[in-house]
């Protein structure tokens, strides 16, 4: 299970995308912004290891988008804890949903 202090702050995701995993499933935090539009989305994707994020089919990615904020990042949280139950309670979960 994913908690908050697992993660790191804000300011860090301004400089450097953070992977990490639970279990077999890999994910990634990144941060994306769109400067003419002004707006700043952390954008978290997980996929099934063993791989690294670069050597993985992007077919088997699930990407999910929220508020660069802390309450964005607790979504995250929910989000992945979610989705790690389901890589628990099916090893071959469906990376396609």
């Amino acid at each position: 299970m994913t908690k908050r202090e697992d993660l790191l702050s804000l300011g860090f995701y301004e400089r450097s995308p953070y992977t990490g995993s639970d279990g077999q499933m890999r994910y990634r935090i990144a941060k994306e912004e769109d400067k003419e539009a002004g707006t700043k989305e952390l954008v978290c994707t997980i996929w099934p290891g063993p791989y690294s994020f670069d050597h993985t089919d992007d077919t088997q990615k699930i990407t999910f988008r929220a508020d660069f904020s802390e309450d964005g990042m607790n979504e995250i949280i929910t989000w992945l804890n979610q989705k790690s139950d389901d890589y628990q309670d099916n090893p071959a979960y469906g990376i396609h949903d």
